[in-house]
């Protein structure tokens, strides 16, 4: 996604919550559609408005005449200027507040207007002082599950989750590409791992021109500061305000160094204890047959490169020669893919999710790992919120995108009327919401 699009998807979602906050239905569906549209586009909107004007912005699947000028406007003048008359109506910290589990539009609403909250630091003190409780349809398991959510995103400060993180990896990974004399472009680290959250993105290179790529990197649109830079590693900052390490090693050490790269680092331990134990040594350059005892064997690597919190303060990098990654009594055996050096240590090759050291490795020595399940696989979603409650779509709508993505079933979990902020269903309503089932049925 072009970072205009990413831009104007965040403004348009802010104003759909301001609308949703307003209690106007029309405008709050108009530009969470918006968002929705542009979310998913993978043409870049300016380009397209710069080759047919507002005409191509009208054409684009439910974006209105009105919506399209609000796309132009933003081109032009880089502002939109309801968003900034809704912001300075509603001067909240929508995506401070919303991060927060439970916390909703109707909710930040009624917190609004009973008691002043307007981000992350009011929301804490209120629920600490017993305020957020006495609030009718609130309660104090409610404001207990709030200060929960909090304490639990305070303790993934400096860390950000999987789902924001991974589409710009991948817009960053498809530059690097086209760069010359990138061979492979992957994932690495925690990203490759697919774990819930990460810190710095990683992402491993093949090149057999490393330091050119990375002297490519530094002068790279969107990158906004060079944290530090080795001769096989740079790490970068990018203006969409995410960290990102590259490494560049030759494509005949490429797949140990995603190996080791990948992690994590109790999974590589036990790995490395396999090597020793069968005569190897093994490292990010690849698998070494051992010919005769040597007391530097099965050492970690020569390259050292200071972290990024030490490249943060201004210091630079410093890597070893690469032409010392092995010894005259080391015979390089494997380290171009993966599969060659968990094949040679009797493994099957472990998908990067399992890669824990919670048994994956006996697993697959075995030969009984277990099989992960993919996004294709899923039959079915069993909550479902809609438009009837907090909920962004409707019935019909939730379950037409649904049947897109190949799922079979949903269920629709819409709240009662025990929670009041969120415009929970009485008796009556689900009923109504009962027939209306049955219809699309």
């Amino acid at each position: 996604m072009s970072d205009i699009n990413k831009k104007l998807v965040h403004i348009f979602e802010e104003m759909g919550i301001i609308y949703e906050i307003k209690d106007d239905k029309y405008r709050q569906r108009a530009y969470y559609n918006g968002a929705e549209i542009l979310n998913t586009m993978s043409e870049d909107v300016e380009i397209l408005y710069k080759k047919e004007g507002i005409l191509a912005l009208v054409k684009l699947p439910r974006i209105g005449r009105g919506m399209a000028e609000k796309i132009e406007e933003f081109i032009k003048t880089n502002h939109i200027k309801e968003y900034d008359n809704l912001k300075k109506e509603f001067p909240i910290k929508l995506e401070e507040l919303t991060l927060v589990e439970g916390v909703g539009p109707k909710m930040i609403k009624v917190l609004y207007k009973e008691l002043n909250i307007k981000n992350l630091n009011d929301l804490e003190s209120a629920a600490q002082k017993e305020k957020i409780r006495i609030l009718e349809g609130f309660g104090e398991k409610t404001e207990k599950n709030i200060l929960q959510a909090i304490a639990f995103l305070r303790q993934e400060t400096g860390r950000m989750l999987l789902g924001d993180a991974l589409p710009y990896a991948r817009e960053f990974m498809e530059k690097l590409k086209k760069i010359e004399g990138v061979e492979i472009v992957s994932e690495a680290g925690s990203l490759r791992r697919r774990k819930e959250t990460i810190g710095d993105i990683d992402i491993l290179v093949a090149s057999n021109k490393p330091n050119l790529v990375l002297q490519k990197i530094e002068k790279m649109k969107g990158v906004q500061k060079i944290w530090g830079k080795g001769e096989t590693k740079i790490s970068v900052h990018i203006e969409q305000g995410f960290d990102i390490d590259v490494r560049a090693v030759k494509e005949e050490n490429y797949g140990a160094a995603l190996q080791y790269f990948t992690g994590s680092k109790e999974h590589n331990i036990k790995l490395r204890q396999i090597a020793i134990d069968k005569g190897y040594k093994l490292n990010e350059y690849g698998l070494f047959q051992i010919q005769k005892s040597s007391p530097e064997a099965n050492q970690p690597s020569t390259e050292k490169l200071l972290p990024a919190s030490r490249f943060k303060s201004g210091q630079a990098g410093k890597t070893q020669n690469h032409n010392s990654k092995f010894k005259s009594n080391e015979k390089f055996v494997a380290g171009r893919t993966e599969k060659e050096i968990y094949s040679k240590l009797g493994l099957e090759v472990m998908p990067p999710e399992l890669r824990e050291n919670i048994g994956e490795i006996e697993a697959a020595q075995k030969g009984k790992l277990p099989k992960l399940i993919n996004y294709g696989d899923l039959k079915g979603d069993l909550q479902i919120q809609t438009n009837w409650t907090d909920g962004k779509n409707s019935i019909e709508e939730m379950a037409l995108a649904a049947k897109e993505h190949g799922l079979e079933y949903i269920l629709i979990t819409d709240h009662t009327k025990r929670l009041a902020m969120t415009g929970g269903l009485n008796d009556k309503k689900v009923l109504e919401q009962k027939k209306e089932i049955e219809k699309l049925n």
